[in-house]
């Protein structure tokens, strides 16, 4: 015989129970919190733990792999959070898996996937993904026409101001 021969086998303790598992958060709850964690993550890296706050701080997660619609994308996310949380929440969410801002002359502007090893893996998931926008499809719609109609008031200020100025003469440092 071996050397543990000798030795009975422990009886098996009675387990507990499992406690019940706590109900899933919903996608949009999960997102929610995913856009918490990342402002809260902002503050930090502004040094803002300790002190004052801002209200709250976004940060663009695809500038890096398109930033020429950056800008929109912040004041569309600013509008959003205006109307709701979640709202604001999707959009960023949307913008993080890899979309963009595009011109259209119907809608103003349109999401459009960034389909790459930085974005979206493929058109599917894109699709299916963005179903989480469907329940703010009015409000979108609403900002992105809005939206497309202050860039054009803007440019044309700037081209107004551009024209003002033609005429003046810089003076000589």
């Amino acid at each position: 015989m071996g050397m543990f021969a000798s030795i009975a086998p422990k009886k098996p303790e009675k387990q507990p129970l499992p406690e019940p598992a706590a109900p899933k958060a919903t996608p949009a709850g999960e997102i929610v919190s995913m856009v918490k964690r990342i402002e809260a993550r902002v503050a930090i890296a502004l040094g803002c733990e300790d002190g004052w706050q801002p209200e709250w701080q976004v940060i663009d997660p695809m500038y890096e792999y398109s930033p020429e619609d950056s800008d929109l994308w912040f004041i569309l996310c600013v509008k959003a959070k205006k109307i709701s949380e979640d709202f604001y929440a999707r959009l960023y969410f949307m913008r993080g898996g890899g979309s963009r801002l595009v011109p259209d002359q119907k809608w103003g502007y349109v999401i459009q996937p960034i389909l790459s090893i930085h974005g979206w893996e493929s058109l599917e998931q894109y699709q299916e993904e963005k179903k989480c926008l469907l329940p703010y499809a009015k409000e979108l719609t609403t900002l992105l026409r809005k939206l497309a109609d202050d860039e054009m008031f803007d440019a044309e200020k700037r081209k107004q101001r551009g024209s003002a100025n033609a005429g003046e003469r810089r003076k000589p440092d």
